[in-house]
Order: structure tokens, then sequence, then C-alpha cells
């Protein structure tokens, strides 16, 4: 740095000072190293408080050479330019000197420049004399990153090193997207800082920082959060011996229960395991998962906040359960769709809206009544449910019913062009003229058949082409891998029927060849010739979906394009997600929340250029309302996927 200050070229200095034998010279390499020694000596002038030495070390003596080169006349210019070469010598010089003085504009600034120098070797001296100190937990960012990145690092709420450090374990790989202005290469760089020194800062990365997370391994995940008693899901949550149930309130006594379970939380294994078995049909994973998350809920609030076990809760206890979900604290609180082994992982998003509290209450008073008939609960407090909910719909009739006589007197009258006349036929949406191009009617519900398919007579329900539009409004603008994902995925549940879980767990290897051709008034107009074996609700079942053959062939020209076979039956691609990662065929597909995301995301990108109504009904979609009206071959608004690919 001092050959650098001094004026001394920058590749003789590098080639003197640093390159090895086997080094080559890199412009661009030497540059980026002299900023980042600038940087470095900036922050240990921070660390000791001096700001000024800080903006001294990062100065470049050089521009001011070169503005002193390029601003200065020379006595030949400045004769030529005044018209006095037929002068003497003397007469130029004192000429000269009476315009700029007796140095001259470029005297001055080399002067300025050798002060500059100085004082630049002054303050390497004196950085040099400072004694090596490590970094530590609570320093500033800016102490020890580059000033731009440490501002913006600051500026998203990480102002130490440790509060950094901790965000990063949180988030993973991609910690980087909450940090405006800072991309991967600029936060790999920040990781590997924080790995150089976790020997001396203590803050030790993960190894899921360095990897995206499919590639991690799942064990290696499930480790990130500890077992403790705090807001964790139940397979984390360490509850007390005195808070298991196994002495609860209202424990019946064991001879009178017809379920092996010992505690409150094998009780509500096995209501997990009984639901649906009434019916004859068992319930699905996902109404399971949604049954889980209810139950989760209630135990670590009653664990947590009332200090009880499930088998000790009372009518009130449920009650003031039904007001917690109201209003529940920020730390119960977390961001979406965050992974069960997430230390972001949170019970709740936020209070819960009528209709989720309306299905909260639904599943915990089957809980109950379920405890309470097989003999393990004594008393059934879910009546507790029930009046809370009660008293929370009469509240919310009696606010509408005051905004609506508020907004009585300012209503206008309907606009003819949207509330289109209703069709003769009972159940049908308004008609085609007067909805083209809207989505705002809201459509009749689907005659879902037996087989959990709607018939193509219900492609006109108002639920629009997701992937037909998104191409085109991908024509005019470029559209990313992942929306291309999430058009084949919305084109699997539009065409199949498929629920988000059951696509996300189909393989290439579940695709059969029909023996037999589907009629083609039962194909919609298609040659339906292939079938995807999918669990079905009971799991020792597997239901055989009809698949039509355009979605295979876009399949087909999807692995072909990535070096695989064309035939999705190969043995090659038995493992494969259906919605595999062209890119990285490695990679693992997505999970049921990423295929609601993905079809989330398409809505989100279909919607923005529609009319703020049309907007509105798009986006209030849902995986399971596309899957419910199916588009198949030949249907209106059917277009061939593989036309996409």
């Amino acid at each position: 740095m001092r050959a650098v200050i001094q004026g001394i070229d920058e590749r003789q200095a590098w080639k003197r000072y640093m390159q090895g034998e086997d080094d080559r010279l890199d412009d661009r390499l030497i540059r980026r190293a002299i900023l980042v020694y600038r940087d470095e000596l900036a922050a240990a002038a921070r660390r000791h408080a001096r700001p000024g030495t800080a903006r001294l070390v990062r100065m470049d003596a050089r521009a001011a050479s070169d503005e002193a080169a390029t601003a200065a006349l020379t006595l030949e210019d400045f004769a030529a330019e005044r018209g006095l070469e037929d002068f003497s010598i003397e007469d130029q010089v004192a000429a000269y000197e009476e315009a700029f003085g007796a140095g001259g504009q470029g005297a001055a600034r080399q002067s300025k420049r050798r002060r500059l120098i100085e004082r630049q070797l002054e303050a390497l001296a004196w950085l040099e004399g400072l004694t090596s100190r490590s970094p530590r937990p609570a320093d500033p960012v800016g102490d020890w990153l580059g000033p731009l990145l440490a501002e913006r690092i600051a500026a998203a709420g990480f102002t130490s090193l440790q509060d950094l450090a901790v965000h990063i374990n949180l988030v993973g790989a991609r910690w980087w997207r909450e940090v405006p202005a800072v991309g991967p290469t600029k936060a790999a760089r920040v990781v590997e800082w924080l790995r150089a020194h976790q020997a001396n800062t203590g803050l030790v990365l993960g190894a899921h920082v360095f990897s995206p997370m499919s590639r991690v391994p799942r064990p290696l995940l499930e480790a990130l959060v500890p077992p403790a008693l705090a807001l964790r899901p139940l397979d984390k949550l360490v509850i007390p011996p005195s808070l298991r149930g196994t002495e609860g309130r209202f424990r019946a006594p064991a001879a009178q229960c017809r379920i092996a379970a010992a505690d409150d939380l094998a009780a509500i294994d096995a209501w997990l395991a009984a639901c649906g078995r009434r019916r004859g049909d068992g319930a699905s994973a996902e109404t399971r998962r949604a049954y889980r998350k209810e139950a989760e809920r209630l135990v670590l609030w009653a664990v947590l906040e009332r200090g009880r076990a499930l088998s000790s809760v009372d009518a009130g206890d449920c009650a003031a359960f039904v007001d917690f979900l109201r209003t529940p604290p920020a730390e119960w609180c977390g961001p979406r769709h965050q992974e069960r082994w997430s230390p972001l992982w949170r019970p709740l998003e936020g209070p819960l809206s009528p209709a989720s509290l309306q299905r909260c209450v639904a599943a915990l008073r089957s809980l109950f009544r379920f405890l309470h008939r097989v003999g393990y609960l004594s008393a059934d407090p879910s009546p507790g449910l029930a009046s809370a909910a009660a008293a929370q719909a009469m509240s919310l009739t009696e606010e509408e019913s005051q905004a609506t006589e508020t907004s009585a007197g300012h209503r206008s009258a309907p606009d003819p062009a949207v509330m289109a006349p209703p069709s003769a036929t009972p159940g049908a949406t308004a008609p085609t003229e007067a909805r083209e191009g809207a989505w705002a009617t809201e459509p009749a519900e689907p005659q879902v058949a037996a087989n959990n398919a709607v018939s193509s007579s219900d492609d006109a329900s108002g639920v629009p082409d997701l992937a037909a539009l998104a191409r085109h409004l991908s024509g005019r603008r470029p559209a990313s891998r992942g929306l291309h994902r999430a058009q084949r995925a919305t084109e699997w549940l539009q065409a199949t029927g498929l629920r988000p879980g059951e696509l996300a767990l189909a393989r290439c290897g579940d695709l059969r060849r029909r023996a037999s051709v589907v009629p083609e008034a039962q194909a919609g107009g298609g040659s339906t010739q292939w079938q995807l074996n999918t669990r079905a609700r009971q799991a020792e079942r597997l239901a055989a979906r009809p698949v039509p053959a355009p979605l295979v062939s876009a399949l087909s020209m999807l692995l072909q394009s990535c070096g695989l076979p064309a035939d999705p039956c190969d043995p090659a691609n038995a493992h494969l997600p259906l919605l595999f990662d062209p890119t990285d065929t490695r990679a693992a597909g997505l999970s049921r929340g990423g295929v609601y995301k993905a079809v989330k995301r398409l809505l989100a990108c279909c919607a923005h250029e529609l009319p703020a109504q049309d907007r509105r009904a798009l986006l209030a979609l849902s995986p399971d309302r596309l899957r419910q009206t199916r588009r198949l071959p030949g249907a209106a608004g059917w277009q061939d996927p593989a036309t996409a690919v």
C-alpha cells in the first residue's frame, strides 16, 4: 500500500511485493485487492474512533496527480493560446506567472498531492503501530465489512456481527434476500469472512448455510432447533411429566379407555389415525396435517400459557383459547410456510380469520368428542369452544350490520356491465358476453364426481387456464424458471384433479400406459392413454388417475432436453419427481407447500395486468379450486402444454 500511495505502478508494485511464482497478473484482481486493503485499513481506523483517518486512507492520491497533469497548461500551449509565440522566453514566463502565479495551477495541485501522500504515509505508520485485535461478536458490522456493504446490512436491522450470524443461521443460504442491494456474490464473501473468523468470534455457522436447502441432509436440518419447553413443534416439545396428561384432571379410569394412549400426545395420535374411519375411506394426509396443526396449537397454549395438560382443559379454558387465537402475542406469530425444522417456525401467522377460527373449533370439537367417546376423558369441554365461536359470530354480525347501515346512504346503483343478468339455468354463471375477459362473477360450485374429479362440462365455471395465460404474459416479458415450473404444476392440477400433496409426491415411475383407451366422449375429445398411480385416502390402496396424453408428451420432451430417456416409464426416470428442476435433475422436487406457493406465484403473475376487480378474484383462487375444475384435452380453454416446452 505504501508503494501504491507513493505513485508506483500497480502492476509493478503487485509483481514486486504480492505475486507468487505461478501467479498471473490480473488487473481486476489487483484493483479488487487494493480496494479490500483500503477498506480493511479504514475499518481498523474506525475501530479506534479515528473516522478522519478512515476517510484519509480511502482517498486516492493518483486522482489528484492526474487532475494536475490535465489541468495545467504548458508554457508552449500558453504562448500559443495567448498569441505570444514571437515574444521572448522571459516575456512568456512573466505572462504565465502573472496568469497562474509563480508556481502555476499545476504546482499548487502537486503541492496538495504531496501533502496528501505525506498524511497517508503517516496514517499507515500509525496503523502499523496498532496492536492487532480479533473481531468480537458485539462489534458493529461497519468495523469489519466494507462501508457500503455494512451500511446496507445495518439498514436491514443486523447491526452487529452476532445479529448477522444469528440471522444467517435462521434463514440459511438465502439470508441475503432480506438485505436490499445485496446479492449472492456479496453474501458469499460475508459468509466466508464469518467462517474464517469463527474461532475468534465464537459465531459458528451451520452447514446448511453453505448449500441450498434441497441439498442439505434432512437429519442436519432437524438438528438445527434442539428440543425444549418452548414454542416448538410437538415432536420437539419437552413437556414436563406433570403436564403430559398421565394424571389429568379429566382423565377417565384406565379400565374405561378403549385406546392405547398413556398420555395426551398418544391420544392425539390415536385421534389422527381414526380420522375419517367412520366414513370408511380414511382421511387424507392434508386433512391429518390440518387437524394436527389445530391440536398442536392447543397443546402449546395449554402447556406454555396455562400450565395445564390437555386432559385438564375445561370449558373456560377452551373459551380463553378461542380469545387467544383472535389476538395472539407477537412471539407466537411468524412468516408463512416455514418448515417445522426451521428456527423461524411459529404455530400462528397472526390473528385467525373467522373462517379459519371456525375450522379450528370444528377440529378441536372433533378431538374432544373422540377422546370422550373412547373413554380417555371423563368430560367433554368442547361446549366452551362452541359458545366462544357463537359469541364471535354474533359480534361480527352486529359489526357488519352497523357498517351496512352506515354505508347505506352512500351506496350507488350497480353497474349493469358488471351485474350481468342471471342465466335461466339454475346454478349457471353469467352469459359469456358479460363475462368475457373477467372472472369477478362468483362461479357455481363444481359437481364433484365419485373419483373426486369434475366433468368437462364444468370448464366454464369461471376458473381461467392459468398456464395459457402465463405463457401469453411471458411472451411480453421474460419468465423465470420458477414460473415455468409453476405453469407445469398448474397444468397437472387442472388436467388431472390431483391434490397439491399428491402432485408433490408423484414420480415419473408412477406413470403407467393404460391397457384400454377411454372413449372420446369421456376424455373430453382427447386420447387419455396414461394413468398415474397415486396414494388414495387409505394408505394400503393406490388410486389410478387418468392423465391426458399431451401432459405426458410435454414431460417426455422436457426429459429429452435434460439428456434423460424420453420415456417417463424408463427405469432411469423412476425416482424423478414430476415437477423436477430441469437445471438440476438431482435436486428434490417441490413439497406440498412448494406446489401451493408456486401456484400462488403464478396467480400473482397472471393478475399483474388485470383490472382491480378481476385481480382480486384471481388472487383469491387456491390450488384446490383449480384442481376441482379440470381442463381436459379438447375442452374449452385447453391448450397443449407441449407447446410451452
